[in-house]
């Protein structure tokens, strides 16, 4: 018997992966799609005008008015990655045969018009129409500029790797950051748009309200703004470029010894797989990041988890505590809470040091440093006599 669950599956994959013919036009490619779907083509391209047509007339329409379109408002942003999405299925002939891309980038070329996941014969593959295959052909040796692909390449991994460290920025703040990673100026209109293109392509992107851009996983971008503003004496924490692109990987988490002792501590008292222990660890982490407070974090584990007996449950709050104590922060521009308890402290000792050496001397007025000659007379230097 075929459950609700299997049939909505079904659904599902008729929905994505449609019948069609190869080689397919443009017109019967866009006709497997609703009404709402090819208004949203002509939203995304900023093709205006065609509001009031029936659905013929618009996929008519689209397909007169999207090569025109496409160069300007989407092609110009990508990064390689894309361009070899393209590439691999200009060299099918139009055809790529056993697709990998996630359901998110399957759509981003759907819902531009460039290009159709489709069944073929009982086969997955992914299509570009006739027309648009001549439109690549005919424009391939100006359209393909190496150096911007490379370019946005860089700018939408480090923007990626920066938002998984510090939550939320704008795009004018990420702009000027890249601009420090690479050395070279950054035109932040140009910027603005290869970051929008890439948050439909890529998971880690998220472009917000009010001209800012998050990590997905930033709960509540409000909150991490307002708590960075908080802290408006603290620089944001100081990353490497090779931190940075590290981060910028899918589904990238920092891994430290802490995370890793308390997956195999679950493992070690819950009869569970690497992969269902690491899964668990990693929401306590992402909790941790977004600011959560320890009562917030257990009660992941306890939705989850039988939670055991008193003197191991003390264990785990300790191990718990560890992890989200060297978990970096977004409402703390990405220290953990031991790396700014640390700074704190060595800041707190500089300026108990600098009062020490802010001595007055009451016959000459001025004051009187570490390496001066002690004003007692001792002949010894002030740092070594009466400065402590």
């Amino acid at each position: 018997m075929t459950t609700i669950k299997q049939k909505r599956t079904k659904q599902w994959v008729d929905k994505l992966w449609p019948e069609s013919t190869y080689p397919v036009s443009y017109g019967d490619a866009l006709s497997k799609l609703t009404k709402d779907e090819l208004t949203y083509i002509r939203t995304k391209l900023r093709i205006p005008g065609l509001s009031s047509l029936n659905k013929q007339a618009l996929i008519e329409a689209l397909v007169r008015l999207v090569p025109e379109r496409i160069e300007e408002e989407t092609i110009r942003y990508w990064d390689r990655e894309r361009w070899t999405v393209i590439q691999k299925i200009l060299n099918g002939q139009g055809r790529w045969a056993k697709p990998l891309l996630t359901v998110e980038q399957y759509d981003y070329f759907r819902y531009r018009g460039i290009a159709f996941p489709s069944t073929v014969d009982k086969t997955r593959v992914v299509l570009i129409p006739e027309e648009l295959m001549a439109w690549f052909r005919a424009k391939g040796a100006n359209l393909y500029n190496k150096g911007i692909a490379v370019r946005n390449t860089e700018w939408v991994r480090l923007s990626a790797g920066l938002l998984y460290y510090y939550g939320t920025m704008t795009v004018e703040q990420l702009a000027e950051r890249v601009s420090a990673l690479t050395g070279a100026a950054v035109d932040v209109p140009e910027f603005s748009g290869v970051l929008r293109e890439a948050s439909e392509y890529y998971a880690q992107i998220r472009v917000d309200a009010g001209d800012r851009v998050s990590h997905s996983r930033v709960a509540d971008p409000e909150k991490v703004v307002g708590e960075q503003e908080f802290r408006a004496e603290l620089e944001f924490y100081p990353l490497t470029k090779s931190q940075i692109l590290k981060a910028a990987e899918p589904d990238y988490i920092e891994k430290n010894q802490y995370y890793i002792d308390l997956v195999r501590f679950l493992r070690a008292i819950y009869e569970i797989s690497r992969e269902e222990a690491d899964c668990l660890v990693e929401e306590c982490a992402e909790a941790a990041m977004n600011g959560l407070s320890q009562g917030e974090v257990m009660r992941i584990l306890s939705d989850s988890l039988e939670l055991p007996d008193e003197a191991t449950m003390k264990v785990l709050t300790d191990k718990l505590v560890l992890l989200m104590n060297s978990t970096r922060q977004w409402v703390l521009k990405g220290y953990s809470p031991d790396e700014l308890s640390a700074l704190r402290q060595r800041a707190s000792v500089a300026e108990e040091s600098a009062k020490k050496a802010d001595v007055i001397s009451m016959e000459t007025r001025r004051k009187i440093g570490r390496n001066d000659p002690c004003p007692c007379g001792s002949g010894k230097k002030f740092k070594k006599c009466c400065s402590g």
